[in-house]
């Protein structure tokens, strides 16, 4: 099985076929998540989100965007 998150210097990756399962997990699991992403656009650093290719689909370098994208996820979830 292949890492589900990793660092890339300070940015945090993820595969989007793992996002994507990870959305409709466990929410005590995405609430993990969710501060680990915080955590790391606070730092300084992007979220990222990339195809099996390495293709970014999606970036996150403000936390105001991120939140946003949770509230969506959220709203789907329930």
């Amino acid at each position: 099985m292949r890492e589900q998150f990793y660092f890339d210097e300070k940015n945090l990756m993820v595969a989007e076929d793992v996002w994507t399962e990870l959305k409709k997990g466990n929410e005590v699991t995405f609430s993990s998540i969710k501060s680990t992403v915080a955590d790391t656009l606070a730092r300084g650093g992007a979220f990222i989100i990339h195809d099996i290719e390495g293709n970014v689909m999606r970036r996150f370098d403000r936390l105001s965007e991120f939140e946003s994208h949770v509230r969506d996820i959220d709203g789907q979830r329930k």
